[in-house]
């Protein structure tokens, strides 16, 4: 008997093999072993039996508007130091709205109060300014370009500006663009108007509209996505929508409130800045909470941008009266 249970060793692990296989898929396997009597045949002790008992599983879809409950993932979460707050050597700050960073490392700001834009070099000093006519809202860069694009707070202009010889290269009319917000890809740009994101290519024509579910209000804050999807706040909301318009996520929190700016990690998760609640929400492409960064370390925070390397944030705090600088951990 022992040698004949032995011998079948082999055919046994072959079985649970392909068992282990099977519980892979949906199917519900069990094995049962069906013994023969030994008076009938010394040399066969029996027989393995298997039953397969099909099941499905049913999907559920995600929805829109996601869990306001934060997502534990540790190795994703990002923390933020404090650096310094850089020295604009006498001039003051009196409202920035907009942050970006030049492919040369350079810092620019708008600030609608002033009605200036301000430069500052790759160690963070503060170089010079521009002035304008009329408020400054969003400014960003063409990636790979030394052009930045910018709307104005109370007028319907987007100005193509030269960051090098600090000039005006070409200015648009873009109607119901007060206040617009300006996202730049290599090959577009996007400007916010009331309902609506309108987008041209990057010589300034127009191209195509995108016709959002916000008929009355001002898109004021845009952001491109490594995916080609397009992010962009309202009110105390982010919405997430594919380059034809059709909804992806819409994200809301208790402890999120007066979302401003979006922008994006080389990773493609995405940070939008609480103006209210001072804090940053991290959302992974499909608009779960990744992580909330910062909390009770800025005040009335209403701007922000990555350096090129990932290595530090800026962020307009206070209002925009002060620019922080702040250290990422990834």
């Amino acid at each position: 008997m022992f040698v004949s249970i032995h011998s079948s060793k082999p055919i046994v692990d072959g079985i649970e093999y392909k068992v282990k296989q099977l519980t892979e898929s949906f199917v519900d396997t069990s094995l049962r072993f069906v013994e023969s009597p030994l008076y009938e045949n010394l040399a066969y002790i029996g027989a393995i039996q298997k039953n397969e008992t099909p099941f499905s599983l049913s999907f559920i879809p995600n929805k829109q508007r996601q869990s306001q409950v934060p997502v534990d993932l540790k190795s994703q979460a990002t923390s933020l130091v404090h650096l310094y707050d850089i020295d604009m050597e006498g001039n003051e700050l009196g409202g920035v709205t907009s942050v970006t960073m030049s492919v040369g490392n350079t810092l620019i700001f708008c600030d609608v109060n002033t009605k200036n834009v301000y430069f500052c070099l790759a160690n963070d000093a503060y170089q010079s300014l521009m002035s304008f006519p009329y408020s400054p809202w969003n400014i960003q860069i063409i990636p790979e370009t030394t052009t930045a694009v910018m709307s104005s707070k109370y007028k319907p202009y987007i100005l193509f500006i030269d960051i090098i010889e600090r000039s005006i290269i070409q200015k648009i009319e873009v109607k119901q663009s007060e206040s617009g917000g300006i996202a730049a890809s290599k090959d577009n740009i996007f400007v916010g108007t009331v309902g609506n994101i309108q987008v041209f290519d990057d010589n300034g024509y127009f191209e195509r509209e995108i016709r959002l579910h916000h008929n009355h209000i001002a898109i004021k804050y845009i952001c491109v996505c490594l995916n080609g999807n397009i992010c962009y706040s309202v009110g105390h909301e982010v919405h997430c929508i594919t380059p034809d318009g059709d909804p992806v996520f819409t994200y809301a929190a208790h402890n999120f409130r007066n979302a401003r700016n979006i922008i994006i990690d080389n990773f493609d998760y995405i940070y939008v800045l609480g103006s209210e609640s001072n804090n940053i929400h991290k959302l992974s492409t499909a608009g779960s909470l990744v992580d909330i960064l910062l909390k009770d370390n800025v005040s009335d925070p209403l701007a922000f941008c990555f350096s090129n390397d990932w290595s530090k944030i800026y962020i307009a705090d206070e209002d925009g009266e002060k620019m922080s600088v702040f250290k990422t951990n990834f």
